[in-house]
């Protein structure tokens, strides 16, 4: 799509919002995940998933652009639909329930819903780890710290508990930015009655290539998954059976769980009927979203013997996107496996977590970081684990090059900093180290920002897909940035707006045969399954619009 002048925010605003009507128009009271990009039908959710406050969101900005009494009724009904979400067990409840309420100004029922899970994830934050761990009504193991847990939660925590907010922010930052170690593979015995003590290493010994496929899962017998792309695709039925895509409220073993998955994990072959799956039925081959292995990585070294069975499928991500997969988005594009084996690693025996004064400060065990040629995403660690008597693991996945993990991040620190400088502010929030945090996060170069305004889904795999929704959440933690004092305020300002023209006029569609207009294509929802790896994300249509809205004026990005 393109723009002259002055006006091509407002055009492309206009388009994003415009599609907004079309989608709402096609997936009625379901939400949308993504969307071909040759037809534009969405694949759709029952209950929205970790994603489902960026639908809401969306229909908030439409209702505002528009003054439409029916868009804003559609908006309010929406946020409502996602109340279950407020007593579940997720770390994810802040990109739910803060960005699908932060918009809906004089509605009632949305503010009292903020409330209640704003009070809830107060009352998650675990004393010891002084944060909010990932949960398990998602799947998989509780006590995990991920880079996607920090946005919407910061400013969540921040309407109830500001010193758990900041607890919250900066227990992640001093994990998921801790600088790459070498430790030996021996270390001193675990404490048993100490669970932070340091322990043996026990470094993850990953191959680089070669791996089982990623993201295995398994629905029921019978369960409906559509055709992600055709029309009308949709994931169906009772979503506790989803890895990655529970029912608020399910457990970590509710469906077929994590845990499940790893234990059978063999590819079956064959379909009981169009669009089912039989019992079991292996969901990485066939690229659905939602579909992770969690748990510890131990990709046995060397060729697996006749009978030896699969290998363990590495961790996926509910909130997918870490790997490489093959780029349709640009043919000149190679796709590449994605098995990068970082491994885990755990923090140096005694290291400070700054908890903002709650209890459990310290965190201890010595990192152990698989080996390899260190590459741009080195540095973060976007997933980690915390095991008793061992403290904080490094997770294989997400991985380090995950660029919307990186975006994730910046726009945490966004917020946070945006909180640090309000007056009277409290001195937990920590502003020196939240603005050496985005100095890390987005290195200058000697011409401005550095990097492409367009990352790799994978940095540490340039050739693969890109990820546009990565560059719009990027994008709106900039503009955040920009409306701040700081040396680098104009610098902020400029690349956020060139990273939103090359959105609007490289990857948004316009009028004309095919597909709808207002599609922001090349989001890649999880390269490391090729699911989706060029499509329309709801996240991505979701930030863009709300960058736009900051632009033109229709949103104010210290209320969002």
């Amino acid at each position: 799509m393109t723009g002259g002048g002055g006006d091509w925010a407002e055009q492309a605003l206009d388009a994003v919002l415009g599609r907004v009507a079309v989608t709402r128009a096609e997936v009625g009271d379901r939400f949308p995940l993504f969307a071909d990009p040759g037809t534009g039908h969405w694949t759709t959710t029952r209950r929205g998933s970790w994603a489902g406050g960026f639908w809401a969101g969306l229909l908030w900005l439409r209702a505002r652009h528009t003054g439409a009494a029916a868009d804003r009724a559609a908006a309010s009904e929406c946020t409502a639909r996602l109340a279950p979400w407020a007593g579940a067990d997720t770390a994810t409840r802040g990109l739910i329930l803060w960005y699908g309420t932060a918009l809906a100004d004089g509605d009632p029922a949305a503010a009292d819903l903020r409330g209640r899970a704003a009070e809830a994830c107060h009352a998650a934050l675990d004393p010891q780890l002084g944060l909010v761990p990932w949960g398990s009504a998602l799947g998989g193991p509780r006590l995990l710290a991920r880079s996607d847990a920090v946005p919407g939660m910061v400013p969540l925590l921040a309407t109830t508990s500001v010193p758990a907010a900041a607890a919250h922010l900066h227990g992640h930052l001093d994990l998921c930015l801790r600088p790459p170690r070498r430790a030996p593979n021996d270390g001193p015995a675990p404490d048993p009655g100490n669970p932070t003590a340091p322990g043996p290493s026990r470094t993850e010994s990953l191959r680089r290539g070669g791996e089982s496929e990623p993201g295995r899962g398994r629905l029921p017998a019978g369960e409906d998954f559509g055709r992600p792309g055709a029309p009308g695709a949709r994931i169906a039925g009772p979503e506790p059976a989803l890895p990655g895509l529970l029912e608020p409220g399910a457990g970590a073993g509710a469906g077929a769980g994590a845990g499940s998955s790893r234990a059978e994990s063999l590819w079956r072959g064959g379909e009981s009927e169009p669009g089912r799956l039989p019992a079991g039925e292996d969901l990485g081959r066939l690229g659905l979203p939602g579909a992770w292995n969690a748990g510890p990585v131990a990709v046995p070294s060397g060729p697996a013997g006749p009978g030896a069975g699969p290998a363990p499928a590495r961790p996926g991500s509910p909130e997918p996107g870490a790997g490489a997969g093959s780029s349709r988005a640009e043919p000149s594009r190679r796709g590449g496996e994605s098995g990068r084996g970082r491994g885990r690693g755990r923090l140096p025996a005694g290291q400070e977590l700054g908890r903002a004064g709650l209890p459990g400060a310290g965190n201890a065990g010595p990192v152990a970081v698989g080996s390899g040629p260190a590459g741009p995403g080195d540095g973060l660690g976007h997933g980690w684990e915390f095991e008793a008597g061992h403290g904080w693991m490094r997770r294989a996945e997400p991985g380090s090059g995950w660029s919307r993990g990186r975006a994730w991040l910046l726009l945490a620190c966004a917020d946070g900093l945006r909180f640090a400088r309000e007056p009277g502010a409290s001195a937990a929030w920590r502003p020196d180290r939240l603005e050496a945090a985005v100095r890390q996060l987005v290195p200058m170069g000697p011409e401005g920002l550095a990097g492409p305004p367009v990352p790799a889904a994978d940095e540490d795999r340039p050739e693969g897909p890109l990820d546009t929704s990565a560059a719009a959440i990027t994008a709106v933690a900039l503009l955040k940035l920009a409306r701040q004092p700081g040396p680098r305020q104009a610098e902020y300002a400029r690349r956020a707006e060139a990273v939103l023209r090359r959105l609007a006029t490289a990857h948004l569609t316009g009028p004309g045969p095919g597909c709808p207009a207002g599609m922001l294509l090349d989001g890649c929802y999880d390269a490391a399954t090729g699911t989706a790896p060029r499509h329309e994300l709801v996240w991505g249509d979701h930030f863009l619009a709300l960058a736009l809205a900051a632009l033109t004026g229709l949103a104010d990005l210290t209320e969002v």
